[in-house]
């Protein structure tokens, strides 16, 4: 939970130093929920323990918690007047 925890962090703020507040947003979500799909399925190809892809497939569960999380919080949360993005909701 803390990888995708930092990664909706990491992406909200560097993309706050060029973007507004809209972009930042759907940046924030677009690194935080990254495929931890891929993981399950190269541990699945590469291993033959199937034990091995249970952390993805826990990432998996945790990257949606979190991505859903954020974006009810987001959409509660109004965005500000003076946002520098050059489109309003």
């Amino acid at each position: 939970m803390a990888l995708h925890a930092a990664a909706f962090a990491i992406g909200y703020w560097m993309s706050k130093l060029s973007f507004g507040e809209s972009t930042s947003r759907t940046i924030s979500i677009e690194c935080g929920m990254q495929s931890s799909a891929l993981g399950f399925l190269l541990a699945q190809k590469h291993f033959t323990n199937p034990l091995v892809a249970v952390p993805s497939a826990v990432s998996v569960v945790c990257m949606a918690l979190g991505g859903s999380a954020l974006a009810v919080f987001w959409r509660n949360s109004p965005i500000p007047i003076d946002d520098k993005d050059d489109f309003k909701e």
